[in-house]
């Protein structure tokens, strides 16, 4: 089963540079597919998604064609064993704890241990968006987690980062997401970095949602 997804955004303006106005109309092609139903022995839910973005500036005031683009993911996965263990390859994001949401290009595997108690490990290069930062050469971490419900879970993680040769980040986090009531569901974060020796970041809320 193939899924794919073409959005085409055309804008005017004029952007103010070097004391000048530029007239432009950038052309902006979103592209996103999705591979599902792949039949492989030995290997469960096998899915192939690449998702990316180009841009092309036309008409512009000094006679010049600007163009770029970027790759947000692309990557395959699949399940073994039963589905006990997930394995993903390639350009991806790794969400929760100490990564919170950290674009990679690499491998990360999630293990399930026991009942609703699950490991992920991951490792790669950290990818530098487009007009971002770099932030380092190499990552690696984990987090470990318990889920009792779709809507409750805690876990711990670790996350580390060089940056040619020295260590960037070693961040060690904690999370948790407790839905006590129908309407009502707790979560906490807590990030500490171990480079620095401080309390990098924290968040305690409470999110109700009225019910009909």
């Amino acid at each position: 089963t193939v899924d794919a997804t073409l959005t085409t955004l055309v804008a005017g303006r004029q952007d103010p540079r070097d004391g000048n106005l530029y007239s432009s109309v950038p052309v902006i092609q979103n592209v996103a597919l999705t591979l599902t139903d792949v039949q492989l022995r030995h290997v469960d839910d096998v899915r192939l998604v690449v998702s990316g973005w180009g841009e092309l500036s036309l008409l512009v005031t000094d006679s010049r064609l600007g163009a770029t683009g970027d790759l947000d993911v692309g990557f395959i996965e699949g399940k073994l064993f039963d589905r006990r263990l997930q394995v993903r390859l390639g350009r991806q994001l790794v969400f929760g704890g100490a990564a919170r949401v950290q674009p990679m290009d690499g491998a990360s595997l999630t293990v399930r241990l026991w009942r609703h108690v699950a490991l992920d490990v991951y490792g790669g290069e950290p990818v530098t968006p487009r007009f971002g930062v770099r932030q380092g050469d190499f990552m690696s971490g984990g987090r470990l987690y318990w889920r009792p419900t779709v809507d409750s879970e805690i876990g711990a993680s670790f996350l580390e980062m060089l940056k040619d040769g020295l260590q960037a980040r070693q961040d060690l986090g904690v999370d948790a997401r407790w839905r006590v009531r129908r309407a009502l569901t707790l979560t906490g974060y807590a990030l500490v970095s171990l480079v620095e020796l401080r309390l990098a970041e924290s968040d305690l809320a409470a999110v109700g949602q009225p019910l009909a």
